[in-house]
């Protein structure tokens, strides 16, 4: 047993095994062929109105239709199967869409893709199975305050009107994520915060009661069915008697319909309903301490995750028919979230918590090495972070390799000056710029460069660890009184030197050992990213390291990245970073098994980023909750 089975085991944790293996050719008989003589055999046959096109089956023979369909099947299109997008009639397809995403009959041509990618198997390549006996481990389940930015969108779309900032409690930015529960604590000063921002929202919304609640007149009826709808919306779920208890209250209480409508929004916005993240279940049969969430409850996970903000109508009505009561559900609904443009905001929040660039608020800069440092161009740096990985994962293949490797990027005169790209300039305004080869992906870019930079100069330290701790999941936690300072610089010293003699020291050896070599590769870009090619005090600066595990040597940043890019780990952390996000939490042991299953399925579309974010979606941890406490969750 290997180490991951071992822990697996010990975590009551293990991955089903089937009673029988299914090959490629048993899932394509019993599950596409039939498909195929039902529905695409009367055209696609050669003497057929599809008979001159490249899918030209043969009636009753399944072996040559799978033969066939093979090279439609590994033929791609912007990263998907030429394939399955025919049958959703994205591509060329004279018939039109044959099958939803959603679709079982559309998941048994998914299946045979991924076959025909990864041949050989017993089990579905695009499966997410769970792992624990009868197979359900959503782990722990915090209970999770709005972020700041959900909570002003929820206002926006639920009143028209959008809160000034500053006065709800904020979100705190730091290490963890912006959805994490302890980054949005509420203490006595912002349970203040939280009623002066309902009143605030309130009467701004009642400037236009009656553009608000669609009542010309304002009557008292069609207020009170206004308000009904309101509070439905707002707390992404039917009202139970108690809550209607008290909104009956509400409503005798005002003098007039306008007047109630105001305590009505008053009240929903400063309710637990509102302002948490949690929702209802159900007891799952066969699982102690396990409920499945209600559909309404996972609508409301699905839209703060991907939209930041409350469910949009169609999804509140999703959940009314059922069709988020399944992972395929989920799945169907995610990627239509997914596509809606509230969705880049959303993609780039991840992307600024991912890479720390919170630290850009509140650095700060040698004047006298950085006279050009200052508010005007953190703001640049921030919007050229937003506009990179935004073109990376909606405008571009949307891959990851693409985030890691791309030169695009978009520039200011201030950022081309750091850059070296003034020449090519045109304007004064934004400008599309292609990097060169020295600018690899989102670890050249000047947010990140400068985030994880001393005041005057760059910091190995700081930008190995974050490669380490972020981009591979290494636990670097320095033992307990270890030593963090430096030998004074000199004019004869580099950095290198400095960290050298730190290193000596066995106990700090065992981090600096994986550190200082990533850092090293880093040392070409100065405290705001420009590129140099000496040390402050003239000495050539030296970009090269050599890593154990991974193994490799490397000079500068692009060697660097193909060396910890070998194997699986980048992309395997990549998915658990996203999968922090998307559940408002830590990862934990439980969740391995998911994880595992949602990295293959990452590796298997290539790195596709908008599908490893609806797979997080359709997660076992947004679905379902954790009731029991458990005493060490990690």
């Amino acid at each position: 047993m290997n180490v991951l089975s071992l822990l697996l085991a010990l975590a009551g944790c293990t991955r089903p095994v089937p009673e029988a293996c299914v090959t490629d050719k048993d899932q394509f008989d019993q599950e596409v062929a039939p498909l195929l003589e039902s529905t695409c055999i009367t055209c696609h046959v050669a003497d057929g109105i599809a008979g001159s096109t490249r899918n030209v089956l043969v009636s009753s023979d399944a072996d040559a239709n799978r033969e066939s369909l093979l090279p439609l099947a590994l033929e791609q299109v912007d990263g998907r199967s030429v394939l399955l997008l025919k049958i959703l009639g994205e591509l060329g397809h004279g018939g039109g869409p044959v099958y939803d995403e959603g679709a079982p009959e559309f998941a048994a041509f998914e299946a045979f893709v991924a076959r025909a990618h990864q041949p050989g198997g017993c089990e579905d390549p695009t499966s997410i199975e769970t792992c624990l006996p009868g197979e359900l481990a959503p782990g722990t389940t915090p209970i999770r305050r709005l972020t700041s930015v959900q909570y002003a969108n929820s206002v926006e779309d639920l009143v028209g009107v959008r809160p000034a900032d500053g006065v709800f409690p904020p979100t705190e930015r730091g290490p963890h994520y912006s959805t994490w529960a302890e980054a949005n604590l509420v203490s006595s000063a912002g349970i203040e915060g939280i009623m002066l921002a309902a009143e605030a929202s309130a009467s701004a919304a009642a400037d236009d009661i009656e553009g608000l609640t669609g009542c010309v007149p304002l009557t008292d009826a069609c207020a009170r069915t206004w308000a009904e709808d309101f509070t439905y919306r707002a707390f992404r779920r039917p009202l139970d008697g108690d809550e209607n208890a008290i909104l009956d209250t509400l409503w005798t209480a005002g003098v007039d319909p306008s007047e109630r409508v105001s305590l009505v929004i008053e009240y929903a916005l400063q309710t637990p309903q509102f302002l948490y993240l949690d929702g209802e279940g159900s007891t799952v049969e066969g699982f102690d301490g396990i409920e499945r969430l209600t559909p309404h409850a996972v609508a409301a996970r699905l839209s703060y995750f991907l939209l930041d903000t409350t469910p949009p109508q169609w999804v509140l009505d999703a959940a009314v028919a059922g069709d988020l009561n399944s992972r395929e559900g989920v799945v169907a609904i995610a990627r239509q979230l997914v596509e809606d443009p509230r969705a880049v905001p959303m993609v780039a929040t991840f992307h600024q918590d991912w890479l720390h660039t919170y630290q850009l608020d509140t650095i700060a800069k040698d004047e006298t090495v950085y006279p050009e440092f200052g508010p005007a161009l953190v703001d640049d740096m921030k919007r050229e972070l937003e506009l990179f990985t935004t073109e990376v994962v909606w405008l571009g293949d949307g891959t990851f390799d693409a985030l890691l490797y791309s030169p695009v990027s978009w520039t200011t005169p201030e950022l081309d000056a750091i850059y070296g790209t003034s020449a090519d300039r045109v304007g004064q305004s934004w400008e599309r710029r292609v990097l060169d080869d020295s600018r690899p992906g989102v670890l050249t870019r000047s947010a990140f460069l400068t985030a994880h930079a001393y005041s005057a100069t760059s910091s190995p330290i700081r930008r190995g660890t974050f490669v380490l701790e972020q981009m591979i999941c290494e636990d670097l936690t320095p033992p307990p009184g270890v030593s963090l300072e430096l030998e004074d610089p000199t004019e004869t010293n580099t950095i290198r030197d400095r960290l050298a003699g730190h290193a000596s020291d066995p106990v700090c050896n065992a981090c600096h050992v994986k550190i200082d070599p990533v850092g090293f590769s880093f040392e070409h870009y100065g405290a705001l990213g420009e590129w140099r090619d000496d040390w402050a005090n003239g000495i050539p600066v030296d970009a090269s390291g050599t890593l154990l595990e991974p193994p490799g040597s490397f000079v500068g940043v692009p060697e660097m990245l193909s060396v910890i890019d070998s194997g699986s780990r980048v992309r395997d952390c990549y998915t658990r970073q996203w999968f922090q996000y998307g559940t408002g939490r830590p990862a934990e042991l439980v969740d391995q098994c998911e994880l595992a299953a949602i990295g293959d399925r990452f590796e298997f579309t290539g790195g596709d980023l908008r599908d490893l974010v609806v797979q997080i979606a359709a997660s076992e941890s947004i679905r379902f909750r954790e009731t029991r406490v458990l005493e060490n969750p990690q």
